[in-house]
C-alpha cells in the first residue's frame, strides 16, 4: 500500500494493489512548495526493499484565444456507451462541410468513447480534426489517457465555459449527443432494471391504457426501453456514461448548467428530447431548441 500525506498528516491519496504485482502507481495533484510524506506498507510483514520514483506531469497548455466568429458550435459527444461505434462516422460528417462554413463557425467537439482513457477535445475544420487541450477539463492533447465523466453536468458546464472563452463568437450552439429519454419528474425512480419480458409487459400495459383512453398517461410514465449489454433499462434524461458508473445528466441538471451559461441554440442528437417539457426547463437560457 502506498499512501500520500500532507504535512499535517491528512491522507491525500492512496493506492492498494496488494495482489496485482510489485509495481504501484499513485497519482495526485499537488501544490508547489509544500511538504508531503509518503508511507509504504506491507500487509504480510515481508522483509525487502523498495524504491520510489516521483515524476511531474507538465502543465496542460490551453490554446490561444481564437478570433471571434459569427458562430461557435459546441458538440458534447457522450459516447461512453453502446453508441461508441457511431461517434467517428458523425465526426466525419462534420469534417465533410466545405471550408466556407468554417470561415464563420468554430466547431469544437468533446468526444468520449467507451472505456477509460479515451476522451479528447477536437477542433473540426474542413477535412480535418485537430486535438486541443483544456486545463479546465483536464484534457491534454498530447496524452493518450484523458478521461472525463460526460454524465456529470459539471463536465458539460466546463465544456461550455471553455468553448466560449477560447472560441468566442456572436452566437453559441450547444448540441448534446447520446441516448435521450426526455422529461420526467424529479421524484421518478431512475435506472429501473427490467428483463426483456418485463419490459414488454410494462410497455404493452401502458399502450393499452392509452388506447382505451380510460386513463390518460402522463409523459413521464412512459418508459424508454433500451438494451444495454443484455439488460433492459427504463430511464429518461440524457448523456449516460457507462464507464463512470452509468452517470447521466437530468433535464434539471441541464437547466442548472444553462442558467449560468446560456447559449443561442440547444440541439439534441438524441431520442425524445424535443418535448415541450424539455423546452420549458431551458426556455429562459436559449433562444431556440
Amino acid at each position: 500500500v502506498v499512501q500520500l500525506y500532507s504535512a499535517s498528516c491528512s491522507l491525500i491519496s492512496e493506492v492498494d494493489d496488494t495482489y496485482s504485482g510489485d509495481d504501484e502507481t499513485l497519482t495526485a495533484n499537488l501544490t508547489a512548495n509544500q511538504t508531503y510524506a509518503i508511507a509504504v506498507k506491507d500487509y504480510f510483514d515481508d522483509s525487502g526493499s523498495f524504491s520510489i520514483e516521483i515524476t511531474q506531469q507538465a502543465p496542460i497548455v490551453d490554446p490561444e484565444i481564437a478570433p471571434s466568429k459569427q458562430w461557435t458550435i459546441l458538440i458534447y459527444i457522450a459516447g461512453d456507451n453502446d453508441l461508441t461505434s457511431y461517434v467517428q462516422p458523425d465526426i466525419n460528417e462534420m469534417k465533410a462541410a466545405n471550408s466556407a462554413f468554417f470561415s464563420f463557425a468554430n466547431v469544437i467537439v468533446l468526444r468520449d468513447l467507451y472505456g477509460s482513457g479515451n476522451t479528447d477535445l477536437l477542433k473540426i475544420t474542413s477535412g480535418a480534426e485537430e486535438k486541443i487541450s483544456s486545463s479546465l477539463l483536464g484534457i491534454d492533447k498530447d496524452s493518450s489517457n484523458n478521461e472525463v465523466n460526460t454524465g456529470d453536468y459539471n463536465t458539460l458546464s466546463k465544456f461550455i465555459t471553455y468553448g466560449k472563452t477560447y472560441f468566442p463568437s456572436t452566437n453559441t450552439m450547444l448540441i448534446l449527443w447520446n441516448h435521450g429519454g426526455g422529461w420526467r419528474k424529479k421524484s421518478q425512480v431512475q435506472n429501473i432494471k427490467l428483463s426483456k419480458e418485463e419490459s414488454k409487459k410494462q410497455l404493452l400495459k401502458l399502450l393499452n391504457k392509452t388506447k382505451s383512453k380510460s386513463q390518460a398517461s402522463s409523459i413521464f410514465t412512459i418508459p424508454k426501453v433500451k438494451p444495454s449489454k443484455g439488460n433492459f433499462n427504463v430511464y429518461k434524461d440524457i448523456c449516460w456514461d457507462e464507464t463512470s458508473s452509468y452517470d447521466y445528466i437530468t433535464t434539471d441538471n441541464l437547466k442548472t448548467v444553462l442558467s449560468s451559461n446560456s447559449v443561442t441554440v440547444v440541439g439534441f442528437d438524441a431520442c425524445l428530447m424535443g418535448m415541450v417539457e424539455v423546452a420549458a426547463q431551458i426556455k429562459s437560457y436559449a433562444q431556440y431548441m
